[in-house]
């Protein structure tokens, strides 16, 4: 509405200071609307460089669970993380976004075409201390959004209700029963699964010794807490193969 009110007052303008006659009356008409327009356009400056008239609204979305960017049915939970630039706090993440999909998807990569909008979008992961497999992701935006919708009217020249200042998205990862990889990582981890021999037997010695393991902190867990209903005791078990499966490929990272 303010380029119309311009436009108004330019016109309105022109017309006192060419067209009114009486010199006192084309001064005063003349200086009114000339200041009334210099107004305007101050106004209007304010807002596209100050974002007079706006207000900062910040909206956070409820955390949504992730899976594994691993092999589908692997006890192994992956996070592939690429950073963007050597000190940014800024990722690329790949993960799935529901347990059934066949493959992971690639999350946070700036779009080229947008790259205003992509820069003020970051996304990073942090380990977290919890005897959980369930890894989360929630996003916090902040926008400029009008005060009121008088200022929406006056100002809205692009009907862009309101502008992105910032977005931050922190995806949440149990630390015991995660394992974080970048892609190179990932790469070189495929390749010694497959160069490393199996042998039956010691595999299956493996596996027994992992559930003797199991046994044990599975007993001593049901000693501190002899009120554990059975879904907590399966929540537990699948919290020790999962924290053990990781343990194993942090060993073949090394």
């Amino acid at each position: 509405m303010i380029l119309y009110i311009i436009v108004a007052l330019v016109i309105l303008m022109a017309a006192c200071w060419l067209l009114i006659s009486n010199s006192t009356l084309r001064w005063i008409c003349g200086l009114l609307s000339t200041g009334a327009l210099l107004v305007s356009v101050l106004l209007l400056c304010l807002n596209m460089q100050q974002h007079y008239g706006m207000k900062q609204q910040t909206v956070t979305t409820k955390e949504k669970q992730i899976y594994s960017a691993g092999v589908a049915n692997s006890p192994v939970n992956m996070l592939l993380a690429q950073r963007l630039g050597k000190s940014a706090n800024n990722y690329v993440l790949v993960y799935r976004d529901q347990a059934k999909d066949k493959k992971p998807a690639t999350h946070f990569m700036p779009n080229k075409k947008k790259i205003v909008s992509a820069v003020k979008k970051r996304a990073h992961y942090q380990l977290v201390a919890t005897k959980s497999t369930k890894a989360t992701t929630q996003t916090k935006s902040t926008y400029w959004v009008y005060k009121n919708k008088t200022m929406e009217k006056l100002f809205d020249l692009n009907n862009s209700k309101r502008i992105l200042i910032k977005q931050r998205t922190v995806v949440k990862v149990p630390k015991d029963t995660w394992v974080i990889l970048s892609a190179q990582q990932a790469k070189s981890l495929a390749k010694k699964q497959k160069q490393t021999p199996t042998d039956p037997a010691q595999t299956k010695a493996a596996q027994q010794q992992m559930q003797q393991v199991m046994g044990m902190q599975l007993k001593q867990y049901q000693q501190k807490h002899p009120k554990a209903s059975a879904s907590d005791l399966k929540q537990y078990t699948q919290y020790l193969q999962a924290k053990m499966a990781a343990q194993q490929v942090k060993m073949m990272l090394k």
